[in-house]
């Protein structure tokens, strides 16, 4: 879900958090179910970039494997089948995790979305495109074949550092003291003393890269207070353990940070090579810095997957199209990539579907063109399930907009809950199989009357 209001709320919520970071604090997350929208806009001024496992207390190395998770079953009559899409979502959130445009986990996710899709016997496609990074930089941090949760302190400069690291301590004068950091990456723990300190101290002391270890779960938003030579970026607590190994092993670790365009990923899926798109079901799988995802949106790209399958299971959609889109987070650039491709082709589709935050609540609401929003409340009765009317908060949107602004109709389906979304605590455990499943119900019987229709 992206969220792009930027008046006045959301400066103020920019200058108390770059009070708070700037000496080793960061913001508490808003609470509520609409009021995320300063807090977002606000972490990408002050330059978060993550990529990872979700921040939590476990542990924060994660493997770049794209093995299909263990799933349910699926059902002999091609029905929508919430505990396999749930299944989908929390591989995508929790063994891939945090999945920023232009970051090697989103590439790691690109490619099993690819794989799994496939498996159900789709021509799919990856189309790159390059985005407006906004101010964001991608980064990554790796401890030999695994990636390591991590945000950019703003201030932080660009380039990529591959060498040992060693420990100092908090970075203050007693952790540093003359330790001789040239070639080394310095780990420094979260206190005592400023972000900035910390960078000065390990640069005249010879350090190519500074790592800082946050008092607590998750990447920290900070700021050095000055332009740094080399990369610096945060970790949660949870990956400290993994910079005591490496630091006692030797192991080298990557850092890199980088700023500006970025090149992200749709993910296309046709019933057949070189088949047209006459409908398109999509929903975007990136995320926001720092936060895994689960249900903004893993929750959604799952359910586009699960309707894939179930697709198949009732003996295939000729023109149907199933999507995943890229940098969605940051500006709707994959959903606007797909539809300008098109337009240009002169092949826009007849219809879009779009899926985003779907496994929190207890409600299926659908959002968009009047045609459309119609006929899924039509499909909504024909299932037995219970939707409503909705619309979007002031400053908020998603991909359908893309399609819509380009002439196409479009549905939007959501459970409305957007409570967690953009937070580290947007986590695998909070999915509702019963809730993705009645919203998955909904759009494939909206789905199967627009493909029915001429």
């Amino acid at each position: 879900m992206l969220f792009t209001s930027l008046g006045a709320a959301v400066l103020l919520a920019l200058a108390l958090l770059v009070a708070l970071a700037g000496a080793n604090g960061t913001a508490s997350p808003p609470s509520g179910k609409r009021v995320v929208v300063a807090e977002v806009a606000a972490d990408r001024a002050m330059g978060m970039g993550t990529v990872g496992p979700p921040v939590s207390p476990t542990p924060t190395a994660t493997p770049t494997s794209t093995a299909t998770p263990t799933q349910t079953p699926a059902p002999a009559d091609g029905g929508f089948d919430g505990e396999r899409a749930r299944a989908v979502a929390t591989y995508l959130s929790q063994t891939i995790g945090v999945r920023v445009a232009g970051t090697a986990a989103e590439r790691v996710a690109a490619e099993y979305l690819r794989q799994t899709l496939a498996g159900y016997g789709y021509a799919v496609e990856l189309e790159p495109f390059d985005a407006p990074g906004a101010g964001v930089p991608a980064v990554t941090v790796a401890v030999g074949g695994a990636l390591v949760s991590a945000a950019a302190l703003n201030g932080s400069a660009d380039g990529t550092v591959s060498a040992p690291v060693v420990l100092v301590g908090y970075g203050d004068p007693s952790g540093v003291g003359t330790l001789d950091l040239h070639g080394r990456i310095a780990v420094a723990r979260r206190g005592v003393t400023t972000f900035g300190d910390k960078y000065q101290r390990v640069r005249a002391a010879g350090a190519v890269a500074l790592i800082v270890v946050n008092s607590g779960p998750g990447p920290v938003a900070g700021t050095l207070g000055m332009a740094a030579a080399f990369p610096v970026v945060s970790v949660g607590e949870e990956a400290g353990r993994v910079f005591d190994a490496a630091a006692a092993s030797g192991a080298t670790v990557r850092v890199e940070v980088s700023e500006g365009d970025v090149t992200s990923v749709n993910v296309v899926a046709r019933p057949a090579p070189g088949a047209r798109c006459d409908v398109v079901a999509g929903g975007h799988f990136d995320t926001v810095p720092g936060a895994p995802g689960a249900n903004d949106n893993a929750s959604g790209t799952a359910t586009v997957v699960e309707l894939a399958r179930a697709a198949v299971a009732r003996g295939g959609l000729p023109g149907v199209c199933f999507v995943a889109f890229g940098d969605e987070e940051s500006g709707l650039w994959g959903s606007k990539a797909f539809v300008a491709a098109r337009r240009q082709s002169g092949d826009l589709p007849r219809a879009m579907l779009n899926l985003d935050v779907t496994g929190v609540g207890s409600g299926v609401e659908v959002i968009g063109s009047a045609s459309l929003t119609s006929l899924a409340l039509q499909a909504a009765g024909s299932v037995g399930v219970r939707a409503v009317l909705s619309s979007l908060p002031p400053g908020t949107s998603s991909d359908h907009a893309s399609f819509i602004e380009a002439g196409v109709p479009a549905v939007f389906f959501t459970s409305g809950d957007f409570s967690l979304i953009h937070t580290p605590g947007d986590v695998a455990s909070r999915l509702s199989a019963e809730e993705m499943d009645d919203i998955g119900d909904v759009a494939l019987a909206t789905l199967l009357r627009i493909a029915a229709s001429p």
